[in-house]
């Protein structure tokens, strides 16, 4: 039985060195605190089953020691575990940030609930309908705490609510847009 709800977070140094949609520099912070927000808001039974999935390379933010001093009991994934094998576990999967993450657990059918700030991972003009359409699903949440009473909301039903057929075509339509499977390569 899958009783496992996986995080998947970023790092980024310290410094910024290129720019792209993505939090820079102290605006980091930021992204750590909406963690932190998620994880208080969450219910004490889906915080039990949580297994946060971090980057290798924390860049001196400290991200584990800071989520450790705010729920001593996290469970970390361990740096050898393959993102497949966390999933596995895991009746849903967390995505923090925009990246491949979600993209391969849609192309998976994961149940998969997204957050992020627009301001820092700022989204495609011809990417919006794509990203209201999961807005509407349940998928999208713009901000920590929509996430989390959605999860709170649906946790003992998720199969029920990713796998309905308004859920699935949202997903199928996005993958079809943004993470296309080809054939012959």
């Amino acid at each position: 039985k899958k009783d496992k709800c996986l995080i998947v977070l970023t790092s980024i140094p310290r410094y910024s060195f290129k720019l792209y949609c993505e939090p820079i520099s102290k605006q980091f912070s930021r992204y750590i605190d909406d963690q932190i927000l998620f994880i208080n808001s969450l219910s004490q039974e889906i915080r039990e089953s949580l297994i946060i999935r971090d980057m290798p390379v924390e860049y001196g933010w400290s991200i584990k020691s800071r989520l450790k001093d705010l729920q001593p009991n996290l469970r970390f994934s361990d740096i050898n575990d393959s993102m497949m094998s966390n999933s596995k576990q895991s009746r849903i999967i967390i995505c923090t940030y925009n990246s491949t993450t979600f993209l391969e657990t849609f192309k998976n059918n994961m149940p998969t609930l997204i957050f992020w700030d627009i301001r820092y991972y700022e989204i495609r003009e011809d990417a919006f309908e794509n990203f209201n359409d999961l807005i509407n699903a349940g998928i999208f949440h713009t901000s920590p705490k929509s996430a989390a009473s959605f999860l709170i909301k649906n946790w003992n039903n998720i199969d029920k609510w990713w796998y309905a057929e308004t859920t699935q075509k949202v997903v199928n339509n996005f993958s079809k847009k943004f993470a296309k499977k080809i054939t012959n390569k």
